[in-house]
């Protein structure tokens, strides 16, 4: 029992509990022991939320919202009515949320040359701008994504090039005819290239126009008889 109050006033928690374990098994039943080892669990408890709070701040000041969120998840399996913890779950899932689609929007660049898709990233910019006290990651990210969006908007070179036979339409962009080489401008994203010819069976190819980067000419021609 001495060494376990020792060890409770020290705060080496661990110990004492160990030490009240010992107590309880030399005398069963004992409530002293009982209320010792009850003291030490708690006092363990709350030297673990402590720990917990401190790394969810660091890291929460580094803008790591999903390391950050993992401690106050952490925090509220031991208590979880905790105050700081509930909201600091809630603060770091929202960011680490937002942080993700904005990562998300400009990863894929191609995507955002969709009116439908750079409208959504244009929502999530504005979510972005509505929080209080940016970080430099943050910020970093909406400016990325804003890059993206303008250099999207920006029309590519693309070459077609096909038999002077094959009638060429693109997609969403309308017939083209035939021709043996034609060069178009095209904004960022996926479009499908069909090829039509008597007698020959149809071609479709993809295109992928990425921002900035001429994609390689495509051949589009109807080799196959019917």
């Amino acid at each position: 029992m001495s060494a376990g109050l020792a060890a409770l006033d020290r705060g080496s928690w661990a110990e004492a509990k160990a030490a009240f374990v010992r107590a309880a098994t030399a005398n069963p039943g004992a409530p002293e022991a009982a209320d010792g080892l009850a003291r030490a669990e708690a006092g363990a408890r709350l030297a673990a939320i402590a720990a917990h709070r401190e790394r969810a701040a660091q890291l929460e000041s580094k803008e790591e919202w999903r390391a950050a969120l993992a401690e106050h998840e952490a925090a509220l399996a031991l208590d979880q009515a905790l105050a700081f913890a509930l909201d600091g779950r809630a603060r770091c899932e929202a960011l680490a949320n937002l942080h993700d689609s904005l990562a998300a929007y400009a990863a894929r660049p191609e995507r955002l040359g969709a009116d439908e898709v750079a409208r959504e990233a244009e929502r999530e910019i504005d979510r972005a701008r509505e929080v209080a006290n940016p970080g430099p990651r943050l910020q970093a990210r909406i400016a990325a994504l804003e890059r993206g969006l303008a250099t999207a908007r920006v029309p590519v070179r693309v070459v077609l090039r096909s038999d002077g036979s094959t009638v060429v339409a693109v997609l969403r962009v309308g017939a083209l005819g035939t021709f043996e080489e034609k060069a178009i401008e095209l904004k960022p994203g996926t479009y499908a290239v069909t090829g039509s010819r008597p007698g020959f069976r149809d071609v479709r190819r993809s295109l992928v126009v990425e921002p900035g980067k001429p994609p390689a000419p495509l051949d589009v021609r109807c080799g196959e008889k019917l």
